[in-house]
């Protein structure tokens, strides 16, 4: 039913307002569950410069674990995923979940992320990648919270609030054709050895 015959039928007092119109407005968002990790094996590895699994991937000369599925990362649930790094070998790792169908329009991701070091100095960035290969950043970087308890993360995809950060496209962002969400974990500080839980990835369309 469109929303010119629902109107329609509204002004003729056959279907109520208050009860129509919130579901209809509702069902122009929707959240679709990323990865809340449940499904995988204990200590199944989700993806790592060698053997990449779909949708996940990890990178970087810091990475000594690979994003992988266990019991200790859970929050809320029975699993979450661990990243271990050692800052002594970089300043950087990264995690890449790819979309197994591009999203009609992105409007934003959640994600639960805590480091048990609580390593000082390390913060990371969110990008989005799309289908011309075109890197862009929210603007800002986020702090990791504390070992002790999650952090619940919201990141909203704006066109004004992301930025070009490499690629070689025209530099325009589209959110209909946006093929990875990536985090980069970034430590100017060193450190040695971290290891970051994440659980809970959710993913919201417009």
């Amino acid at each position: 039913m469109n929303i010119v015959k629902i109107k329609k039928l509204i002004a003729l007092g056959l279907i109520s307002n208050l009860f129509i119109l919130p579901q209809f407005v509702d069902a122009q968002i929707s959240s679709s569950l990323g990865d809340n990790f449940e499904l995988h094996s204990e200590g199944e590895v989700l993806g790592d410069n060698d053997f990449p699994t779909d949708p996940w991937l990890s990178f970087g000369v810091t990475v000594m674990d690979p994003l992988r599925a266990n019991r200790k990362g859970a929050n809320g649930g029975e699993r979450g995923a661990s990243l271990v790094v050692n800052w002594e070998k970089g300043n950087f790792a990264g995690i890449l979940y790819q979309f197994s169908k591009t999203p009609k329009m992105l409007k934003s991701a959640t994600l639960d992320i805590k480091s048990m070091q609580n390593t000082p100095g390390t913060v990371f960035k969110v990008q989005v990648i799309d289908g011309d290969g075109d890197i862009f950043k929210i603007k800002r970087s986020f702090n990791i919270k504390s070992a002790s308890a999650y952090g619940s993360y919201i990141f909203d995809f704006n066109v004004l609030d992301l930025v070009k950060d490499g690629g070689r496209g025209n530099g325009k962002i589209d959110l209909r054709n946006v093929k990875m969400i990536q985090l980069i974990f970034v430590n100017t500080k060193g450190g040695g050895k971290e290891t970051l839980y994440v659980d809970n990835f959710t993913i919201t369309t417009r």
